[in-house]
């Protein structure tokens, strides 16, 4: 599902779980993180635990359409895929 934006992305979920994938993709964007879904799996550190105690988890897969979404909009580019982000193979895409 190459070239999938922010926009069509955060479309898929529900109201609720939306504020905090907001504050997720802020907090991505501001660390300029580009983990892969892999590394999100392996890190306790990245697992994202906001200040009300919600917790988001994700599969590699699930992490990879996350990151890719992001990154797309932030480039204002649209040739990044879950794959791109998902497992480490040659890791995560540069800037």
């Amino acid at each position: 599902m190459s070239g999938e934006g922010w926009d069509k992305y955060i479309t898929r979920f529900d109201e609720a779980p939306r504020t905090h994938l907001e504050v997720l993709r802020a907090a991505i964007v501001a660390g300029k993180l580009r983990h892969t879904g892999e590394e999100y799996r392996e890190s306790p550190k990245l697992a994202p635990i906001f200040s009300d105690g919600t917790t988001i988890l994700f599969t590699e897969r699930a992490w990879g359409d996350l990151m890719a979404a992001i990154w797309n909009t932030e480039e204002k580019v649209d040739k990044y895929a879950f794959e791109d982000f998902a497992w480490k193979e040659d890791g995560p895409p540069v800037a």
